[in-house]
């Protein structure tokens, strides 16, 4: 077993918030806890505030307006320039956001996204010059227009848990990541980089509290501007939040088991390994590029001698807690074995819960497990061949031959729906690189290394096949979720 590099992705479904504090965070104690940012100010047409809060009492202010970010000389709407905190409607607690521009302060309300007590999300506020926004892990529950420049009073305070000047409305529960921004963060890059840290120098960063320094005064502002002290002064004292340690993640071992059927042989009842026998494996995980933009590093400058006897080919496996892609909490290349082994892997979690995988091959249908599956004594254990997997309506999950449930073979070009079915559009894929030999090519259906007839006619059986799991057409944010539709173009044999 080895353990592989991941890439961690951000989560950004409201219904079912998957958020969590990235490192350390603090804890404000809802009575005098807060942290000054000082006389910051924030210049232009745009800002964003942002942060991942868990409230332990919604209810601890009156109105349940409760501070998470806000520049104030007052509690009142005039007396705000920006500010981002909690308030009833109705039954509910949502997010509230106030802006002052050009002198005239203006509030907002999230028309969605009732807030619970005890669960982590991340919150946003926007202003683009045009539009003020709020986002409950990365979907829009609120907007309004609104134009004008940011009115400035470097004499005012602003304060992380509380309304400056005077400790009113004060937050209870945990706060982590605070980033003020003098741009408008895009929705897409708030689901990006909601659970992920930033390096601090991301263009517009203007304050970036990461909140993980875990002892002494000291709270360092990431982006090298504003660095600052629990409560407002440098000795300890009542108004200091306190650092709460995060419960370190599981190293979780993923044991799977899934067949290729463009490399099964049926007489043997295995997979072949020719793209190893030949050479042709390349030196490092292919899925780099387009659709999948992984930028894992596994199998790095490997060269044919590197790879595990019996190697058939790299695939891709993404973990998520939901079957909902933006639910997607990791992925990781890894070697297939022509026993149909994945090769084990290791990835770090914070998740006790079950999980959904999904694999795919850039040259199959992908497929995904039919239930979330257990995490036990930190592995996760699953074997694709045994049954078939994710199915819904009128899509196909995996092929049966034999005993054994199988990936179907056929889908070269897997660019935005098309990696949803197997079309003309991979038929056309296949035309363009017939006749090539020694080759590493998705083309190559029956991967062989060459591509001629016998490819084809693995593509022949299989054309109009198509899933409707639901999957991103790529995993980094950059482009929407979809959920596979019908067959778009099927091509005579």
């Amino acid at each position: 077993m080895y353990k592989l590099p991941f890439i961690m992705i951000g989560l950004s479904i409201w219904q079912f918030s998957f958020a969590q504090p990235l490192n350390n965070h603090l804890q404000f104690d809802g009575t005098d806890d807060y942290i000054s940012l000082n006389n910051m100010d924030v210049s232009g047409n745009a800002i964003t505030l942002e942060a991942i809060i868990n409230s332990s009492d919604l209810s601890n202010c009156q109105f349940r307006d409760c501070r998470i970010i806000s520049k104030a000389v007052g509690l009142s709407t005039p007396e705000h320039y920006w500010m981002l905190s909690t308030n009833y409607s109705g039954p509910n607690t949502v997010l509230r956001f106030r802006l002052k521009t050009n002198g005239i302060s203006t509030i907002l309300v999230a028309t969605a996204g009732p807030l619970s007590e005890n669960t982590w999300y991340h919150v946003a506020a926007t202003y683009d010059g045009a539009n003020m926004k709020l986002f409950l892990d990365g979907t829009e529950v609120g907007s309004t227009t609104k134009t004008g420049a940011l009115t400035i009073n470097p004499a005012v305070e602003a304060w992380i848990g509380a309304n400056p000047p005077s400790i009113e409305n004060p937050w209870k529960g945990g706060i982590d990541e605070v980033r003020i921004w003098n741009v408008a963060r895009t929705q897409t890059q708030l689901q990006a980089y909601s659970n992920n840290e930033l390096t601090g120098t991301e263009v517009g960063l203007q304050a970036y509290y990461q909140l993980n320094e875990g002892n002494g005064q000291t709270i360092n502002d990431q982006a090298g501007n504003n660095n600052t002290v629990l409560g407002s002064t440098t000795s300890a004292d009542s108004s200091d939040p306190t650092f709460a340690i995060n419960n370190p993640e599981q190293n979780i071992t993923f044991n799977l088991q899934v067949i290729l059927e463009g490399a099964f042989d049926p007489a043997q009842s295995t997979m072949t390994g020719n793209l190893l026998q030949k050479h042709m494996l390349p030196q490092g995980q292919p899925y780099t590029g387009s659709p999948w933009y992984y930028q894992g590093t596994e199998g790095d400058g490997w060269l044919p001698i590197d790879y595990p006897l019996g190697t058939v080919d790299w695939v891709l496996v993404s973990i998520r807690t939901t079957l909902d892609p933006a639910a997607e909490v990791a992925r990781a290349a890894a070697v297939l074995l022509e026993d149909g082994t994945i090769s084990p892997f290791d990835v770090d979690l914070n998740t006790a819960g079950s999980l959904y995988v999904m694999i795919e091959h850039r040259n199959h249908l992908p497929i995904l497990s039919p239930q979330p599956i257990p995490i036990i004594n930190n592995t996760v254990s699953y074997d694709f061949t045994l049954e078939d997997c994710y199915n819904v309506g009128t899509g196909f999950g995996q092929k049966l031959v034999g005993t054994n449930w199988m990936m179907y073979a056929g889908n070269a070009d897997q660019e935005g729906l098309n990696s949803c079915d197997i079309n003309s559009a991979d038929r056309t894929f296949w035309d363009t690189v017939n006749g090539l030999f020694g080759v590493y090519n998705p083309g190559d259906f029956n991967l062989d290394g060459d591509i001629n007839a016998a490819d084809r006619i693995v593509f022949s059986f299989n054309n109009g096949i198509f899933t409707r799991i639901p999957k991103s057409t790529d995993t980094v944010g950059t482009n929407p979720i979809l959920t596979c539709p019908p067959p778009s173009s099927v091509l005579d044999n």
